[in-house]
């Protein structure tokens, strides 16, 4: 493992989880009863699931857990998209992710071996996070909330 490498990469992998997190929340509550919001709140309901599971691996590592000004402002930019871009917003923010998995893959491989468990995990979330818009995506809606019931019900209590 590099650690440093795998350190640094992580502490980003922190931020974009703080960013997810609140910029998740502030869409969702500005969709408030918009049909549109399904996707959102079951990625949001994600968020609020893995961050227990964020800090007490960023804990084992050192690392500090607290969004950056930049994190947050971004967070409130993007959790202010423009309701009537929220398709192509979707779309871009599916082609990003797609993208970024294969970098946590990356972080995964220069991890820690002994935190194996958890490294498996971080992609897990990620390749559900494009699982759940690409469905979004296809109009397929109405199974988020099962497949993220599932997932959750398979990592409950495993860190």
């Amino acid at each position: 493992m590099s650690t440093s490498r795998f350190l640094k990469g992580f502490k980003s992998e922190i931020q974009n989880r703080a960013f997810a997190l609140h910029a998740i929340r502030r869409l969702v509550r500005r969709l408030n009863g918009d049909s549109r919001q399904l996707l959102w709140a079951a990625y949001l309901k994600l968020e609020v699931f893995n961050d227990p599971i964020y800090r007490r691996a960023a804990s084992r590592w050192g690392i500090d857990v607290t969004p950056t000004a930049a994190t947050l402002a971004k967070a409130w930019l993007t959790g202010s998209v423009p309701k009537c871009i929220l398709r192509p917003f979707l779309k871009y923010v599916h082609s990003k992710t797609v993208v970024y998995c294969d970098e946590l893959r990356k972080l995964r491989s220069i991890g820690p071996s002994d935190s194996r468990d958890f490294l498996d995990y971080m992609v897990a979330q990620e390749d559900l996070q494009i699982e759940l818009m690409r469905l979004s995506l296809e109009g397929q809606d109405a199974v988020l909330d099962r497949k993220l019931d599932n997932f959750m019900r398979k990592f409950a209590g495993k860190f």
